[in-house]
């Protein structure tokens, strides 16, 4: 009896050991099960944490980029206005500073033309009213009238003498280069084409104007009726 029961218990020891063996085991398997899964589970949430911070990560990088190009438009905007202020103001001041200096340097030049241009009319005027007594006047000075425009002069040759054969020249002075003007050019078309004619105007005389004209009688009515015309309009 005594030897089974020494068998029994090595046999329960055995069985025991085997158990505890097994649940060992089990509870490692399941412990390392868990373990990993945790681990795994750990790694999936680093995961998706790295990618939502990655992701974030490039949203702010994006944010920037865009915020940093929009800040550097208007940086380059603003410099681009005030380089061009600056330059309109310096080429302003320079424009400036050249016309002043021009007018510094022609300011003697344009007193001396507005002088000149002064003195010819001057003279001119002066011309005028002298030419007449100068030594190499034609006529005699007595028979010249001033009278301007659209003339200078009007001498009747031998007037002061009391000729008869009184001749009548319309004079214009000129000196220098200066032209007749268009409507002196007229007058002396006029003139050398006989279209000169004598009229006698009476107010207090109910025709106005007597015909004494040293023309033809057809002219002489034509002339008169284009005057009769313009002086009853």
């Amino acid at each position: 009896m005594p030897i089974l029961e020494i068998t029994l218990n090595e046999g329960q020891i055995l069985i025991f050991g085997i158990l505890v063996v097994l649940t060992s085991i089990y509870f490692y398997n399941k412990t390392s099960n868990y373990k990993t899964r945790l681990q795994n589970e750990l790694r999936l949430k680093q995961a998706e944490q790295t990618a939502a911070f990655q992701k974030q990560e490039a949203e702010l990088k994006f944010k920037y980029q865009d915020w940093a190009i929009q800040e550097l438009e208007k940086f380059k905007q603003t410099e681009i206005d005030s380089i061009k202020t600056n330059l309109e103001q310096v080429s302003l001041q320079a424009a400036a500073n050249v016309l002043q200096q021009w007018k510094m340097n022609e300011e003697a030049k344009i007193r001396q033309d507005a002088i000149s241009r002064s003195y010819a009319v001057n003279l001119g005027k002066i011309s005028e009213h002298l030419v007449p007594f100068h030594g190499k006047f034609p006529f005699n000075p007595n028979d010249a009238r001033f009278i301007g425009s659209p003339v200078d002069l009007l001498i009747f040759d031998g007037a002061s003498e009391n000729r008869e054969d009184i001749n009548i020249y319309f004079a214009e002075i000129k000196t220098g280069k200066s032209r007749l003007t268009e409507l002196q050019r007229r007058i002396q078309s006029a003139v050398k084409d006989g279209r000169t004619y004598w009229i006698q105007i009476n107010p207090d005389n109910d025709t106005f104007i007597q015909d004494n004209f040293k023309t033809s009688r057809d002219k002489i009515e034509e002339i008169l009726k284009k005057i009769r015309t313009n002086a009853n309009k």
